[in-house]
């Protein structure tokens, strides 16, 4: 199965009152790693909102003169093509996909309504919360730091789910 490895980057928590800073997108096609297609475009906003704690951590960022959210998403919808993809992340469902959603561009990217969550592949039961990436990246051994970077945190889902999979990786 064709899936979408897809990461945001934010300037905090909430979809209703913060922007995305940065796509990145990687579309595993089953080749090997660094030659899967990727994607990443920083995004610009005249004015940024967001918690001090987002905005530091993304601050590379905010020097970037990026394209509008528009002009991203539409690059997106290119970069994919016109097949149907499912995307994958850490948490796509309930925090990616409640930011993209919100702008009437992502209605024209074809996808699946079902997501990849790496974070429950490695759920362990007497976990007390789900595991964050860094956490994941761990239990399977990958040596890959999060670095807040959406392609690269888009690029260590891939490696967790060819992991989990016995793909190599």
């Amino acid at each position: 199965m064709l899936y979408c490895s897809l990461d945001i980057e934010t300037s905090g928590l909430d979809p209703n009152n913060n922007q995305i800073l940065e796509i990145g997108a990687v579309l595993d096609n089953g080749g090997p790693l660094d030659r899967l297609p990727t994607f990443s475009r920083a995004i610009y906003w005249p004015m940024i909102t967001g918690s001090p704690v987002a905005l530091h951590m993304n601050r590379r960022l905010l020097h970037t003169r990026g394209d509008s959210l528009t002009t991203v998403l539409n690059r997106l919808r290119q970069f994919l093509g016109d097949r149907s993809v499912t995307f994958a992340g850490k948490n796509f469902g309930s925090f990616d996909y409640q930011f993209l959603r919100q702008h009437s561009e992502w209605a024209h990217i074809r996808h699946s309504y079902r997501f990849l969550d790496v974070g429950s592949m490695f759920w362990l039961p007497a976990d007390e919360e789900v595991p964050d990436l860094q956490e994941c990246l761990n239990r399977a051994r990958i040596d890959h730091k999060i670095n807040h970077v959406a392609v690269d945190d888009a690029m260590a889902v891939v490696k967790l789910i060819r992991w989990k999979h016995g793909i190599t990786i």
